[in-house]
């Protein structure tokens, strides 16, 4: 067993079972985030199926068991995540941050390559400064002047690895939460509960495995001034069905 890790964290999908297609966790994260750009890729039989499974048996042998739950969840355990979400939280942003080398041209199409390779510089850099407040110990820096993407794809691997990272310390410190099912769950800081839209969030505590007490009570405890809840868009009958069924 690797004694001086507490947790293995991945970017990339995992499961008990075999994947042979899009997961129920995939399904609810795409549900609940994919209006602020973070849905989940569909992952299939073929890709990555068996790297998922290498690296989930793989770690399993080690020590680490695949964690889907706070249940399941120990010192020693293998998680999933996605970055993407998780720098939400972090940065604080509204809307997927656009950090990606191979996407540039999706994210301004009406930029020429200078400043596109500019503005991915200076959102690494960004998510870079961020990592330092709450990691210590971190000892590179993006490069400024790189000549072309190719040579910022190092930093931006680099910079994935240190936000699962910290993703890692979230849950080690129960502030992260596990969207999905027995089966698979994507874990992601829990304050994202209050970041999505207003209608979904019973859904939210509902796919979730970690949902604190206060922030249950607070939605709970949301007037309805009319038929129809202007918080949640339901009527009160939907919402005490809601309250009932979690």
């Amino acid at each position: 067993m690797l004694t001086d890790v507490k947790l293995v964290v991945a970017d990339i999908p995992l499961a008990t079972t075999p994947i042979g297609g899009r997961r129920y966790a995939d399904d609810e994260i795409s549900g609940l985030f994919g209006g602020k750009g973070c849905s989940a890729h569909s992952p299939s039989g073929t890709r990555p199926r068996h790297v998922s499974e290498e690296i989930r048996d793989g770690f399993d042998q080690c020590g680490f068991p695949l964690a889907t739950s706070p249940g399941n969840l120990s010192d020693h355990a293998l998680l999933e995540t996605y970055p993407h979400l998780a720098l939400l939280s972090l940065l604080n942003a509204q809307y997927r941050v656009p950090y990606k080398v191979s996407k540039s041209k999706k994210y301004w199409r009406e930029l020429d390559l200078e400043k596109r390779l500019a503005k991915i510089v200076e959102n690494l850099k960004e998510i870079l400064a961020k990592l330092s407040q709450v990691i210590v110990g971190i000892d590179f820096a993006v490069n400024k002047n790189p000549q072309g993407f190719s040579a910022l794809k190092p930093d931006e691997d680099k910079i994935d690895a240190l936000v699962c990272a910290w993703v890692g310390i979230q849950a080690l410190e129960g502030r992260a939460m596990a969207i999905g099912n027995d089966e698979a769950s994507i874990w992601v800081p829990a304050d994202l509960q209050t970041s999505a839209r207003p209608s979904d969030w019973f859904a939210l505590l509902e796919s979730s495995s970690v949902a604190s007490e206060e922030f249950i009570k607070s939605v709970e405890d949301m007037p309805c001034k009319s038929a129809q809840c202007k918080n949640c868009g339901n009527t009160e009958e939907q919402r005490a069905v809601s309250r009932e069924s979690r």
